[in-house]
């Protein structure tokens, strides 16, 4: 365990000293605001003072405003009209630069185009490598996620009419059904993992938190840093996945951990099949959560609903991952040490005086007496064979 949260911190050190300065050598911007699947626009004489990451949302910004630090955009594209003081960074999208914009670092567009109106204003260089469009499909993929997996929570859903609450709630059912079938099918097909991770939970639930927050937080620091700059951020993207998959099987194994508490109360059978087990539990996990969040937009209690969803999906993910980092992905059972009683207590233990059995010297003369008794007719054929 030590060890492991040793070499994670020294991973974590490593990269930022690496990776930090350089990313961040040309923007004053502090720590860096990360918006999930919402569109940003900043109107004219607003200022960023921090460095903006945006995954999944476009960014516009109005002449005269300002972003102190760096712009990142992922998945979707950037108009800029206004002052970036750092570096610029479009990945699967497209950089528009209009005439009154003022970029003093460099711009770099990834999988798009770089398109620079005359009187725009670029320090660094710009550069374009590869063209491939990501824009449509992060459109369209992007508000999915945000209601589709309890791995993001996306807060850009807007209003509070009937037709998005029912959206939402469709959603809701619809991503809380396939987590219960992943959940089901990683039963099926590994269940002898799926037991070694459900036994860590249970025995070890606040290793595998700690170490769960730990690797996911070290997790999205690393990712952040790595798309923040320019060489380096494929691979950041790339780390996403893993990320988000072991998020994701993590969750299924608490679910599966509820189930098994859950069952005794809605069935009978004294050992029901645990793909159902897991099936019922992740159902009942996934739609408490999702369900926490579609009544985020009630009116004033919206904020507790949303902040409830939030920390139920923030233990249950990290309880989760840690059980997989503590076990190895299931192939490696961790040690849980027991408390176990003292001989002495065991030993010095009174038995019961129904468990005692009587010795033959310590016999009452009751019971010699009874012992010397003959059947009728005994003592009688005794002195015949006598005579």
């Amino acid at each position: 365990m030590r060890n492991l949260v040793n070499a994670i911190a020294t991973l974590t050190l490593v990269v930022l000293v690496t990776m930090a300065a350089p990313a961040y050598a040309q923007g004053s911007g502090g720590v860096a605001q990360v918006v999930l699947g919402r569109d940003v626009s900043l109107d004219s004489g607003q200022a960023l003072e921090s460095s903006l990451i945006a995954l999944g949302g476009s960014v516009t910004m109005a002449p005269g405003s300002r972003i102190v630090g760096n712009l990142t955009v992922v998945g979707r594209d950037a108009t800029i009209r206004g002052t970036v003081q750092g570096n610029v960074l479009v990945m699967g999208g497209s950089a528009y630069l209009g005439a009154t914009s003022q970029v003093l670092g460099r711009v770099t567009v990834v999988g798009g185009r770089a398109e620079k109106e005359p009187g725009a204003q670029v320090r660094g260089a710009i550069r374009q490598i590869g063209h491939f469009n990501l824009s449509p499909f992060a459109q369209s993929v992007w508000p999915w996620v945000g209601w589709g997996l309890p791995l993001f929570i996306v807060s850009g859903w807007g209003g509070s009419s009937v037709l998005l609450g029912m959206w939402r709630l469709f959603w809701a059912v619809v991503t809380a059904t396939g987590v219960a079938v992943i959940g089901l099918l990683v039963v099926r097909f590994l269940p002898h993992h799926a037991t070694i991770m459900v036994e860590t939970i249970r025995d070890a639930t606040a290793a595998s938190f700690g170490v769960g927050l730990l690797t996911g937080v070290i997790g999205l620091i690393i990712i952040a840093v790595l798309i923040a700059t320019v060489c380096l951020a494929p691979l950041g993207m790339i780390l996403i996945l893993p990320l988000a998959l072991a998020t994701l099987l993590g969750w299924t194994m608490v679910g599966y951990w509820l189930g098994q508490h859950l069952m005794p109360l809605l069935s009978r059978r004294a050992s029901p099949e645990p793909m159902i087990v897991a099936l019922v539990g992740t159902l009942v996990l996934t739609a408490g959560q999702q369900g926490l969040m579609v009544l985020s937009g009630t009116p004033c209690l919206g904020f507790f609903f949303r902040l409830l969803g939030i920390a139920v999906w923030l233990i249950a993910a990290a309880i989760g991952l840690g059980a997989l980092v503590l076990t190895r992905i299931g192939t490696q059972r961790y040690p849980v040490n027991y408390a176990l009683a003292p001989q002495s207590v065991v030993a010095s233990t009174p038995v019961p005086p129904s468990e005692t059995f009587p010795d033959a010297g310590t016999m009452d003369e009751p019971s010699r007496r009874r012992s010397r008794r003959r059947r009728p007719g005994s003592e009688t054929a005794s002195q015949e064979m006598h005579d």
